[in-house]
């Protein structure tokens, strides 16, 4: 009985062990078909961009277009004036974005502020400075 109970475990190891590495192979081949599809499918996305952007300037050449005069227009702009507009645009979006940024993060910390002002000097006036840390409009 031992001898068969030892057999039994055994063969438990030996499945077990078949189970381990036919799991492995498994998600092996997974990883590979999912590299294949994912690289597939940029392949797929590059190969009918470029074939409609060759299909479209064979369609349009020797033609007098819309296209034509844009590119034309776009070629007489000096690279110079495309890259100062490009940094003085940014510019002022980025100061832009900034200033709302600073404007709620002051709002959201105000709270506590005060809160620890007032817990460390309760007899202080306050400054009447707005949540948003703008000067009120009496003291302009």
């Amino acid at each position: 009985m031992a001898k068969k109970q030892q057999t039994i475990s055994e063969r438990n190891i030996r499945l077990i062990s078949i189970i381990e590495k036919n799991k492995e192979i498994a998600r092996s081949f997974t990883k590979i078909c999912m590299r294949i599809i994912t690289m597939g499918g940029v392949v797929l996305i590059i190969y009918f961009f470029m074939k409609y952007i060759y299909l479209s300037v064979k369609e349009l050449s020797g033609k007098k277009t819309v296209a034509d005069i844009l590119v034309k227009f776009l070629g007489s702009i000096n690279v110079s004036v495309i890259i100062s507009l490009t940094f003085g645009v940014g510019g002022v979006i980025y100061g832009y974005v900034e200033k709302r940024l600073k404007k709620k993060t002051i709002s959201r910390l105000q709270e506590r502020i005060d809160f620890l002002e007032k817990k460390q000097n309760p007899k202080k006036k306050s400054s009447y400075i707005t949540n948003e840390g703008n000067t009120r409009k009496d003291d302009l």
